[in-house]
């Protein structure tokens, strides 16, 4: 791959806070609570979901990949596929011209893909980095929804 298709990568330390990582090495080892966030646009991101995340099977990679998804939550064996859309807040881009937001959540994973630039996704990540961000990953789920 010639671009590095992880935006970031954040463990959540259950006080609100995260320690960051560049890159997915030495990621597989982490206990706790993991967000990692990832540009569906970087060539092979298809197979490097299935190559890092043996849960995810082949249709949930399939499906969220899938450039025009609907809205929705499906509940499988391994996790949660969930698809959200939302108001385009990007500077210089039309309200109507909505943002999804892709998610992949286990109990210690949280996995979010992205087409085009979420600030809301940006959002949430930065009160993280600030210290006053979500105690879980439970807790990051509802700020998607409220911002």
């Amino acid at each position: 791959m010639t671009s590095n298709p992880l935006i970031f990568a954040k463990q959540l330390d259950g006080k609100g806070s995260c320690q960051n990582f560049q890159s997915l090495e030495n990621l597989q080892n982490i206990q706790g609570p993991l967000w990692l966030h990832f540009d569906a646009n970087a060539p092979g991101i298809d197979a490097l979901l299935d190559e890092s995340f043996s849960d995810i099977d082949d249709h949930t990679i399939k499906a969220i990949l899938d450039q025009d998804a609907r809205p929705r939550i499906l509940e499988l064996d391994q996790g949660l596929l969930i698809i959200l859309r939302g108001i385009n807040h990007n500077e210089g881009a039309e309200p109507e011209d909505m943002v999804a937001i892709r998610l992949w959540v286990t109990e210690t994973r949280l996995i979010s893909l992205r087409y085009r630039k979420s600030k809301t996704v940006m959002t949430v990540a930065k009160t993280l980095d600030e210290g006053r961000g979500a105690h879980s990953l439970g807790e990051i789920l509802p700020k998607f929804v409220i911002r």
